[in-house]
């Protein structure tokens, strides 16, 4: 190794990009269609209790727990307690906040009140300065003045490095103090446990159960962009105060729990309460409300936080800290009334309502944001259902697994081996065990059907007419049926492809170029193009000539279930392991020999999807309905994404050096360093706090003097150097 003979100024450059799209539309999905992140003691927490939680202007987020204070990039929990942070005398954190100088002030169990400013911690209270049992809130007014809440010692206010109390003796309700906000006047609203307290040019006026609030013990109080006063009581539930007059809501309107132990507004004006049963948000004069029942670690809420990219954190009392957002993707599934969670295809009828079949469950109609479940009651020959297909003159056909039934103008006719259908020969062993797989309806507006080992049939004058490997189809598996522009129809069979045109059945196999024989799905795009997907990758039929594309190439998988197109030029398929969108252009030139790969997007559970397996082996496996959104089934319910809405997040998250490492000197949140001689080993660990995607933040670095160019780090925090001359860097 090459000895440092001078000294050396270190300076990192560092960039950082999210590599994925946003939601651009803020459409109101229930919570339970949000994106749930959980982090607990297993995860890096000390302890799982998040009692406070806030963002300083770096992007840090911190989280006080019993066990300390944790700053979180959204990879890294890193602890400061007593044992690190001398300053902190007290490893029980019960109040954060962030003042306007970017200073995080942090309060403690035992009165211990702390300031971060610049990188240094600094002590400036003990318990003989602020009485009680510990610092509950700290909260700055519009004047830059410190207040602090105690419990049990009353307020205080902290001034000119100055401490003044404030007690019962001078009015205030209760020395127990949970929680305050500032009102547009300037008057400051106190929570304590003896009622609520307004305190305005020097005097408290308060107000309890005799002036109409619910209860006398408040926990939490806060003013909206409205002006209207929230107050959160511990049992009384949540009252607002407006026009001088108090109005109560409770579990009776929704409200989760009456005991309330939090309130915050987000960026859209909607109002998050943190209760003893769980979470609620109050939006249009609704709750909304996610429990332990929906996956939220611990029903017990102390704290709720929006950061700076719209992500709400959630800190309960036992289950540690919670993250919900919106995905790209919304799920539909039990918890908002589907009838069972496995779905196999999707589909929608003229009048734009979505059908959705299930394993066992029936069929299930989404109209106006609600399911409404079609079963054996209703008149359905079976519960399990594959193919769905909505016809030209208002029938839905519905293959269940045990036939094939008709639903037109309310009524439902069923179709069996009695009335002409094949009986199953044969299967393709794939679920769901129906007999009709695939259903298409070609330019003459004939019907068409693909059954599972009983060969393709022809539906005409109430007839069904077979048609089998003896007449020239390439198998009698079928999986799919998709009309041919030119006339005619294409069908994929376990065997191959077949084409149909003016009563002639041609085949084609992996010997003319298909990437496997057995065909999942199919889509005609309108350059004539056949796109086929196979459990052996993609293929395109163009020109009479086929192109191969698998996961050698750039395919996120070789199992394809459905392809669909949107309006900008995207295929998305489906697969076990999630959806995926590739860009249609790079498909064609990768068929023309301009590229020698092709990028695929996959979204999966971090987007928004319950579950990233989706379902297949009927026809359809995923729809475009006519306001341009793709639904997909999953075992988990129906998924849906509108790729109109579909940006490139720009958002630049601040990129932080933390440590330095340099033989045996180590320093943290370096900005100049000299470094004496040694064996030009150098290490640099980096971040940039974000919480969109945190998985997925990728990073570029260079060391001005010595790289060329930047170095792709992809998601890595850290660079490593080895031999480093001497010099400036």
């Amino acid at each position: 190794m090459r000895s440092l003979i001078t000294p050396l100024l270190i300076i990192l450059s560092a960039s950082a990009f999210i590599a994925v799209p946003s939601l651009a539309d803020e459409r109101d999905l229930r919570l339970s269609e949000y994106v749930l992140h959980v982090w607990q003691t297993a995860d890096g927490l000390p302890q799982n209790a998040a009692q406070a939680i806030a963002q300083t202007p770096d992007g840090y987020l911190w989280i006080a727990t019993q066990e300390g204070l944790v700053r979180f990039d959204g990879v890294r929990l890193q602890v400061f307690d007593r044992k690190t942070t001398p300053e902190i005398t007290n490893n029980d954190i019960r109040a954060l906040r962030v003042t306007r100088d970017g200073s995080l002030w942090i309060g403690t169990f035992l009165g211990n009140l702390v300031r971060l400013h610049d990188g240094s911690f600094s002590a400036y209270a003990t318990k003989n300065e602020l009485r009680g049992y510990g610092v509950s809130v700290i909260y700055e007014d519009h004047a830059g003045n410190l207040w602090i809440g105690t419990r049990g010692g009353g307020l205080y206010l902290f001034k000119d490095g100055k401490f003044r109390a404030y007690t019962t003796k001078d009015g205030l309700a209760n020395d127990s103090v949970s929680s305050m906000t500032e009102a547009a006047d300037g008057s400051l609203w106190i929570g304590t446990d003896g009622g609520l307290s307004m305190f305005r040019a020097g005097k408290f006026i308060n107000y309890t159960v005799a002036q109409g609030l619910s209860n006398d013990i408040v926990w939490s109080v806060f003013q909206d962009h409205t002006g209207k006063l929230w107050v959160g009581t511990g049992g009384g539930g949540l009252d607002w105060l407006q026009g001088g007059k108090f109005t109560v809501l409770t579990d009776k309107d929704g409200l989760p729990n009456n005991s309330v132990s939090t309130i915050y507004e987000d960026h859209q004006g909607s109002i998050w309460v943190g209760t003893l049963g769980g979470v609620a948000r109050f939006q249009s004069g609704r709750f909304d409300t996610f429990t332990t029942k929906h996956g939220l670690s611990d029903n017990s809420v102390d704290a709720i936080f929006e950061d700076s990219e719209g992500n709400i954190f959630i800190g309960t009392a036992n289950g540690g800290l919670n993250k919900l957002r919106k995905g790209r993707f919304a799920t539909h599934g039990i918890l908002e009334g589907l009838s069972a969670p496995v779905v196999w295809t999707v589909t929608e009828d003229a009048s734009g309502d979505i059908w959705a079949g299930t394993d066992g469950g029936g069929l299930n109609r989404f109209s106006n944001g609600r399911f409404t479940a079609y079963t054996t009651k209703q008149g359905l020959s079976g519960n399990t259902i594959g193919a769905l297909f909505p016809g030209s003159d208002g029938s839905l056909w519905i293959s269940t697994n045990r036939g094939l039934d008709r639903l037109k103008e309310g009524k439902i006719t069923t179709y069996t081996s009695r009335q002409g259908l094949p009986a199953k020969r044969e299967s393709s062993g794939l679920a769901p065990s129906v007999l009709v797989k695939a259903i298409a309806e070609d330019s003459e507006r004939n019907l068409w059907f693909g059954t599972d080992g009983g060969g393709l049939c022809l539906f005409k004058d109430g007839r069904f007419i077979t048609y089998t490997t003896k007449e020239g189809l390439p198998g009698n598996i079928i999986l799919w049926l998709t009309p041919r522009r030119a006339g005619g129809i294409w069908i994929g069979t376990s065997k191959g492809l077949g084409k149909l045109e003016s009563g002639v059945f041609t085949t084609f196999t992996t010997k003319d170029g298909l990437t496997n024989d057995n065909i999942m799905a199919m889509y005609e795009d309108n350059d004539g193009a056949l796109w086929i997907g196979t459990e052996g990758g993609l293929s395109r039929f163009k020109d009479g000539k086929f192109t191969a594309y698998t996961t050698r190439d750039g395919l996120f998988d070789d199992l394809t279930f459905q392809i669909l197109e949107d309006s900008r030029g995207n295929l998305w398929m489906s697969c076990n392991k999630g959806i995926y969108r590739v860009a249609k252009k790079e498909l064609n030139d990768f068929a023309s020999g301009l590229i020698r790969s092709f990028n695929s997007v996959p979204y999966g559970v971090a987007d928004g999807m319950k579950s990233k397996e989706c379902d297949g082996g009927v026809q359809p496996a995923g729809w475009k309905s006519r306001d341009g959104k793709l639904w997909f089934p999953t075992i988990l319910g129906v998924v849906t994404i509108d790729p109109n809405n579909l940006e490139t997040d720009t958002h630049v998250p601040p990129v932080h050096v933390e440590k330095f490492v340099a033989g045996r000197v180590s320093v943290d949140s370096p900005t100049k360093i000299r470094v004496p001689p040694g064996d030009g080993r150098l290490e640099f660990q980096f971040t940039a706090p974000s919480f969109l995607a945190p998985e997925k933040l990728q990073f570029r670095y260079k060391l001005e003097g010595f790289d060329s160019d930047w170095v792709d780090a992809r998601t890595r925090r850290s660079a490593f150097y080895t031999n480093i001359p001497p010099g400036t860097y």
